[in-house]
């Protein structure tokens, strides 16, 4: 799991207790829970820092308490942004914030995955780079499925071009950002193709 947070001025160790919060005393319960090595990073605020240990060391928990104790030192939610590998962890991690600070506090935080947070601010934000904000994402069945329907609407050959081997190959140019344009400006890509496939594949492009 991974936290970026904005940055805040110092904080001696000591100061938490004595720090305004509509919910200091669950805060202070919560805290109290963690011993030496676990309260050191949850009370640090200024600059970056890693956490490397060991599973059933209390991980989850320290970055739990972290966050709570960031919005009770005036960090806005709003500015704090929460990433997780699972939805299963982000709702667990969300819920035992809520606990302490509130479920108003709670839902403004960007907590999630890095799929599910980043589509969210493509939602908001992809009209900048020219997607409305309506966009469906596919997954691998839905786009080896489209693949298929595609290759069977453009008359291709499905022994030479098999759905998965397609997909892998696009998956394969996205992952080295080349784009539709430098593919076909590139001659040593397309080369293994029958050069009347490639102005079917462009045409096709074209009509997009």
């Amino acid at each position: 799991m991974f936290i970026i947070f904005n940055k805040t001025k110092g904080l001696k160790r000591r100061q938490y207790l004595f720090l305004p919060f509509k919910s200091k005393a669950n805060l202070e319960k919560y805290l109290s829970q963690l011993n030496e090595a676990q309260l050191e990073p949850t009370i640090q605020k200024d600059g970056p820092m890693i956490i490397i240990a060991g599973a059933g060391s209390g991980k989850t928990r320290v970055l739990t308490y972290r966050i709570a104790y960031l919005m009770s030192q005036g960090v806005d939610a709003f500015n704090i942004l929460a990433l997780t590998f699972t939805n299963k962890a982000a709702k667990e991690m969300k819920g035992r914030i809520a606990q302490i600070v509130g479920d108003g506090e709670a839902k403004n935080l960007w907590m999630g995955t890095f799929h599910s947070v980043f589509a969210k601010i493509l939602r908001f934000e992809g009209h900048h780079l020219g997607f409305p904000s309506n966009f469906t994402i596919y997954d691998t069945q839905d786009s080896q499925k489209l693949l298929g329907s595609i290759i069977k609407e453009m008359g291709l050959e499905k022994d030479i071009y098999k759905t998965k081997q397609v997909y892998s190959r696009i998956s394969s140019y996205k992952n080295s950002l080349i784009t539709v344009k430098a593919y076909f400006k590139n001659p040593n890509l397309w080369k293994p193709m029958p050069w009347q496939d490639v102005l079917k594949w462009e045409r096709f492009m074209q009509n997009m």
